[in-house]
């Protein structure tokens, strides 16, 4: 593998960590304290949603986004053929997360605009990192 793709894995490698980690932390804060209080959230936010408490958006954010970026980084470290895929699932589940969170509380922190940025941030490197990865194939025109 050449040194700048190795160098893309490890960014994308780091973020996927980072958001996975994150993501679990603060979701069992939110699963563990539904009304907000260890994440300093008010029950307000939600007033006018479908929830009452935050114990579903805690779910989602453990399992969907957390786990979904732990197992990228899993597969990445793997090196399999179907790395970029889990990272590209992986990255749309934090920014449908971001969008669907914005739609139902509206803007209420600047992490939600600087999540959904590494989101797009992560789709970004596994596709670059996927096209330079690629065998190149040599052009075989034959001349008669």
């Amino acid at each position: 593998m050449k040194k700048e793709s190795l160098s893309l894995f490890k960014i994308l490698l780091s973020l996927h960590v980072f958001t996975g980690v994150v993501s679990i932390v603060s979701g069992l804060m939110l699963v563990l304290a539904p009304g907000g209080e260890m994440l300093g959230l008010p029950l307000e936010l939600l007033e006018g949603t479908m929830f009452s408490d935050f114990l579903v958006p805690g779910l989602a954010l453990t399992f969907l986004v957390g786990l979904s970026n732990i197992v990228a980084a899993l597969v990445i470290t793997r090196e399999g053929k179907i790395w970029w895929y889990a990272s590209l699932v992986a990255a749309d589940m934090l920014l449908i997360f971001v969008v669907v969170e914005v739609a139902i509380v509206g803007y209420v922190s600047f992490l939600q605009p600087v999540f959904g940025l590494v989101a797009l941030v992560m789709n970004f490197l596994a596709v670059l990192a996927k096209v330079k990865t690629q065998p190149t194939t040599k052009n075989q025109s034959s001349t008669s």
